[in-house]
């Protein structure tokens, strides 16, 4: 039973380390590129965003008009 558990938590400690490197290398490829490029959103969630914004306006201004 001692021997199962131990396998399961050097597995579970394997994992983690695994897990931790993959978000480093995240993280060094983030690093690498400038700030421009970190902050930049891309075209389709721009026009998402000023979409939203106009419904949202809309809405407003007819709850303002009919309540």
């Amino acid at each position: 039973m001692s021997n199962s558990l131990n396998f399961e938590e050097e597995s579970n400690k394997a994992d983690k380390n695994q897990r931790l490197s993959d978000i480093g290398k995240k993280a060094q490829a983030l690093d690498e590129k400038s700030i421009k490029e970190r902050m930049k959103i891309d075209k389709r969630t721009g026009i998402r965003i000023i979409v939203a914004f106009i419904f949202y306006t809309i809405i407003m201004i007819l709850f303002y008009f009919f309540l």
